[in-house]
């Protein structure tokens, strides 16, 4: 990997040395900040260039660094709907399920404060009324939505509260998010890191070159975000039976379809292209933090 390196950092500085300022439009177009490398599935990979210069007198160096870490809490929503013939009825049945819920998962240990009542929706119900021929639209009753957001501490806090929940005949979890106290400690952390890795680099390309550089040095750029577990899901589905059955064209034929199965499975931010992975054989699915850091250095006279 060292020599890998080396020879990477060699090939830069005979790329500068040849093309001088040409290489600032390199730079531009294949640079680590662009955001669509880590919005992007598909490019779950960064650009793998190490040291880039952009005249010949400056050069930049870059650093990209990935940390896995675990939630410090978790936000669940839980939603339920109920139907009725009046309104008052439908109010007063989703009422008594909220209050039946709530008070069981106070039992288990979550306070009020962590607990939040969001209002969706509220709709009329209508079937249609068919004598002969025609078919008249007629309201039949009504339909209350309601969501209930929870605050907890642990991932296991959830695995009791979705069991609650099934006793209350509330069975939609339609969001689970992943939630940081202190994000700028993770930031700290990771510039320090970066800060590390841009001067191993440095050490090497003035080894590699011969050259001297001012003492000086500028950040030319830096960029910092989480990446949340629910936007790296996917799909998978699996037939799970495939059974076709015909007969001749003079009797009747039928055809089974293949009964499939959806699930979901997460796949994490490639290791591929960063200079520093910590935490690289976390199991429990959680977030990634990503770093990356440019510094301009500038050659002696």
């Amino acid at each position: 990997m060292k020599r890998s390196l080396f020879i990477c950092l060699i090939l830069s500085f005979f790329h500068a040395a040849i093309f001088g300022q040409g290489v600032l439009q390199d730079i531009d177009s294949a640079s680590l900040f662009d955001k669509e490398l880590v919005s992007n599935p598909k490019l779950s990979s960064p650009n793998k260039r190490t040291v880039v210069a952009i005249s010949d007198t400056n050069f930049l160096i870059t650093a990209k660094v990935l940390k896995n870490l675990d939630a410090d809490a978790y936000r669940i929503t839980f939603s339920l709907s109920q139907e009725a013939e009046t309104l008052k009825a439908c109010k007063q049945e989703i009422d008594d399920r909220i209050q039946k819920f709530i008070k069981a998962i106070k039992e288990a240990g979550i306070e009020e404060q962590h607990i939040y009542i969001d209002r969706t929706g509220q709709y009329p119900i209508y079937g249609y009324d068919i004598e002969r021929k025609v078919a008249t639209q007629v309201q039949e009753g009504y339909e209350i939505n309601r969501n209930i957001v929870i605050h907890v501490e642990s991932a296991e806090t959830i695995n009791t509260l979705v069991d609650i929940a099934a006793e209350q005949e509330i069975h939609d979890v339609v969001r689970t998010e992943h939630l940081i106290d202190q994000p700028e400690l993770i930031y700290e952390e990771l510039y320090q890191e970066a800060i590390k890795v841009i001067n191993r680099k440095k050490d090497l390309y003035l080894s590699a070159s011969g050259l001297e550089i001012k003492p000086e040095a500028m950040v030319y750029s830096e960029q910092f975000e989480f990446v949340f577990p629910e936007e790296r899901y996917k799909k998978y589905e699996a037939a799970m039976s495939s059974e076709v059955t015909s007969y001749s064209y003079r009797t009747k034929r039928f055809k089974e379809d293949q009964r499939k199965k959806m699930t979901f499975y997460y796949e994490g931010l490639n290791f591929s292209g960063f200079d520093r992975v910590i935490s690289p054989n976390k199991i429990q699915v959680g977030l990634q933090a990503v770093f990356g850091l440019q510094i301009k250095f500038e050659r002696m006279d």
